[in-house]
């Protein structure tokens, strides 16, 4: 006659090798990618444009240089834009703040507009231009920025390459 406690041995004991072998970290859960911060600040001059057609302007910060919409449209789908909250419109300055940015460098970054209702209707008008267009967001660290829009005087988008 079999024990009955006998099975359930066995069963513990198969289960007990088998799991671990199936973990890669055991019970710790994976690691959360490094996140950092950027705060900035933004001055303006020159004419803002008409009303009509300034529908949202926000801080936007790409680890690529767009070499056309389309760029732009592919990275929003692979979440990699750093887009912040609305910025203040007929100001002659202002600053912004946006959290849990990936770590990385950031080599295409500004001020850009919504010019119209279309959601992909956006122009840059103006660039961060210190360390050539370059900064880099650290771990738990604030990277802090400046970009100054002149209306008169915005960039060229597509952005012209060297």
């Amino acid at each position: 006659m079999c024990h009955p406690v006998r099975p359930l041995y066995i069963l513990f004991l198969c289960t007990a090798l088998i799991l671990p072998a199936g973990c890669d970290a055991g019970l710790v859960p994976p690691e959360a990618p490094d996140r950092g911060f950027i705060s900035g600040t933004v001055s303006y001059t020159g004419d803002w444009p008409a009303d009509s057609s300034l529908f949202d302007l926000r801080f936007v910060a790409m680890r690529i240089v767009p070499t056309s919409a389309d760029d732009i449209i592919s990275e929003f789908g692979k979440q990699r834009v750093v887009l912040s909250q609305g910025l203040d419109r007929l100001a002659l300055q202002d600053s912004f703040f946006v959290s849990l940015v990936t770590t990385g460098p950031y080599v295409y970054s500004g001020v850009a507009i919504q010019q119209s209702s279309n959601a992909f209707d956006w122009l840059p008008v103006g660039l961060y231009q210190e360390d050539a267009g370059i900064f880099q967001v650290l771990p738990d660290d604030t990277t802090f920025i400046h970009i100054n829009v002149d209306f008169a005087n915005i960039p060229p988008f597509p952005p012209v390459s060297n």
